[in-house]
This record gives structure tokens, sequence and C-alpha cells, in this order.
């Protein structure tokens, strides 16, 4: 079953710069609900906020005020102690704000109740944890209970295991820019437990392809188009951007870090052996681009943890077994060599998130989650299927079925 572990993000109190822009990239790079906050700016503020924000992000937008603003730009709504009902919002879109664990029974049918505060709050200075995380039982509510105050992205382990349906952010994302482009980041790894990297032999093809990967559910495209000119692999970007910035997907291209650079909705890069350094492309690349990095050995893991530590968010390590969507196909690896290198991570201490690429079937991933690795990229199983949304739904299913070990958290140990 696919992971629904939700992520909001609540905004901050005051007016923030560009604050429309930033909360589209929230929501284009996965973020779940962006709650809107402003309890002291007035109506107005928010109205003219909500009328920069495209009107396809609005049913995951909340607002904490104005309810007469939630009816007309259709947004959800989060009931809290200065609105304590609100009409023409549907059940559905109703969140509610909480602060012991008796009123949280009271709110079956809501999308969500938020409970406060877990942890001490970072924006509120003062305002201390109330709750002791070994001790809370919450498999008894019917209701989904997402983790509010204080919490970062390393505490979401914690929260995961305490049985919280989902976390809620505040202060960790608008603290500083460093902060708010680390989230960004993190969005986007946690979007790759599968990642589909696109096949097709014209830019119509590959559009297609990618596009039935989003429909099956796959929430991680990578644009590989190795034969085609840079215009093609560009058309190609710009075409599919706005649909996966919609429904909060990430689409990374393969080489080309300029492409990666310029266009809004590609949320990074992903380099092999003989493409530009990870530490070339860091200094091309804004600060919110995950970039990713080929291991076919031992020794590449080990230039990758002495040159390019700080700089890469993930690796693609294979190839498992032989695979003909690839032409210059590194040795294969088998499980043996899989295992060999995550060892040697543990060793150099240097444990990027790291998924499996080449030749990888449904029946090897409760074997590669055994070797923690934490996901899989996937070409032919999806581009050479005669139904590719079919054949995506069920390698996503089966994915979240027997992946245990995440690759989010391993991106949280690296980076936090």
């Amino acid at each position: 079953m696919e992971d629904d572990f939700k992520i909001v993000v609540v905004t901050a109190p005051e007016p923030i710069d560009n604050e429309a822009n930033k909360i589209e990239r929230l929501l284009a790079a996965g973020t779940d609900i962006v709650s809107i906050r402003k309890p002291d700016i007035g109506e107005r503020y928010v109205a003219d906020l909500l009328e920069d924000i495209r009107p396809e992000f609005m049913s995951r937008i909340k607002l904490h005020d104005y309810p007469g603003l939630a009816r007309a730009f259709k947004t959800g709504f989060q009931l809290n102690s200065r609105n304590i009902t609100v009409g023409g919002v549907p059940l559905s879109s109703l969140s509610k704000s909480c602060h012991t664990l008796d009123e949280v029974s009271k709110y079956h049918g809501f999308e969500y109740v938020t409970l406060s505060p877990i942890f001490d709050s970072i924006s509120k200075p003062g305002y201390i944890a109330k709750f002791d995380l070994n001790r809370l039982d919450l498999k008894s509510f019917n209701t989904k209970i997402v983790a509010m105050g204080g919490v970062t992205l390393n505490s979401l382990p914690a929260l995961r295991a305490a049985g919280f349906a989902g976390a809620a952010f505040l202060g960790e994302v608008w603290r500083d820019k460093e902060s708010f482009d680390s989230f960004i980041r993190y969005l986007a790894m946690h979007n790759s437990r599968v990642q589909y990297i696109t096949g097709g032999s014209t830019p119509e093809e590959t559009i297609k392809l990618a596009s039935a990967a989003l429909n099956g559910g796959c929430k991680w495209v990578q644009i590989r188009m190795k034969d085609q000119p840079v215009e093609a692999v560009r058309e190609v970007a710009v075409e599919l951007a706005p649909s996966f910035m919609n429904h909060g997907c990430t689409l990374i291209v393969d080489d080309h870090v300029e492409i990666a650079a310029d266009i809004q909705g590609i949320a990074g890069v992903h380099l092999g052996q003989t493409d530009l350094s990870p530490l070339e492309a860091r200094d091309i690349l804004p600060e919110d681009k995950v970039i990713g990095f080929t291991v076919n050995n031992v020794e590449h893991l080990r230039t990758a943890a002495n040159y390019y530590r700080d700089h890469i968010d993930y690796i693609g390590t294979g190839p498992l077994r032989f695979t003909s969507t690839k032409k210059k196909l590194a040795p294969t690896l088998g499980f043996d060599g899989l295992a060999e290198i995550r060892s040697a991570m543990d060793k150099l201490d240097f444990v990027p998130p790291a998924v499996v690429v080449g030749g990888v079937t449904l029946e090897d991933f409760k074997r590669l989650s055994s070797i923690k690795y934490g996901g899989v990229a996937i070409s032919g199983a999806i581009g050479k299927s005669p139904s590719p949304i079919e054949a995506t739904s069920k390698i996503v299913r089966s994915a979240y079925a027997n992946f245990g070990y995440r690759i989010e958290d391993d991106y949280i140990k690296i980076k936090y």
C-alpha cells in the first residue's frame, strides 16, 4: 500500500517576501497541504495571496481564518479557537487544531487533526512539548493525527514509529533561505522510492510514457534521452513540468544540468560517471535542486565519498542484472555486488539514499530492502509494457508493500 504520511507546511504568521511563489514551490515539490495561518495580518492580504496562487493548487491549501475566502477560493479550512465552525466547506476538506487526545476523538470524518505541541516549538519560544512519544497510543483513533509543534526533518522517523499520519512544519521551513531550499530537496527525495527512467525514441513517445508513469502513481520520473539533441530534451522538459508540479511529483533530467537549472518544475539532475561532476553541477544549480549520481562499483562510491559527499542527494547503484534499455551497460553487480557497495557505505560513513537500477523485477524488492536499499529505478518494465499505466501501478503498489527501508530516512541522516 502506498505511503500516505502527510507532509503539511504552515505559513509563518507574518508576511514573507514572494510568499505566493514560495507556497507554489512547496506544493509543486510535493507538500501535501499548505496551511495559511495569518491571524493578525487581515483578510485583504490573504485574499491577495490566494489570487496570486494558481487555481489548480487550491484543493491542497487550507485557511486557518476567513471562512468566506475558503468558500470563494474552494480551499480547505482548519478549525481552531478563533473559528470553531465553518459552513460550505466539505467535511473531507476540514482539519482541526487539537491540544489534547480527548479532543481528537470528536472529529471523525475530518481529513485530519493536528495535535500539538509534540516537541518544543521552534517558532514560539516557551511553547513546550506536552506529549511523550513513547507513551502515546494513537492506534485507537479513527481520525488521522498530524504531529505539530517543533517538528523537524530529523524527527520524522520517530513520528512515523509513534503512529502519526503526518507532520506539520513551520519554523523548520521558514527559518531562512537555506532551510527552505533544504526542505524542497527533501520533498523530492520523499517521492523517490520508485523512479521511472524514460525510454522512447522520439520526444512525443517520451512524453507519452512519462505521463503514463505519472498516471500510474509513479511520483518520480527521470527524463533520459541519450540520443536526442538538447533542444529535444528541453522540449520534453517544458511540456512535462507543469503536470508534475500540479501533482507534487518529482521530474528530473539526465545529464543536462543547464536544463535543470533553467526550467521551473525540474527538480534536479542525474549524473553518470562520464558527465559533469556533482561538484561542478552544484556550482551551476540553485540550492533547492537535487543531484543524483551513478555508482557502479566500490571505487565509484569511494570517489563520491571523498570528493562529492556534500553535493550528492542520492545515488543510483547498478546494474543489478543485464538490461537492454541502456546501450553502454556497466558490468552487472548481482545481489552480492550490491551488498558489497552497501557495506562499503557504512565503512566510509557515507550513506546516501540509494536506488537500484538495471533489470530490477518485482520479485527483487523485498531482498533489496533487506540489504538496505530504499528504492528502485525502472525503465523497460514500464516503457516496454503493453499497458504502461497498469505496469506502473503494479510496481508502485509492490514497492510500497515490500520496501520497509525508507530512502527519505537515509536522506535525513546524511543531510541533517
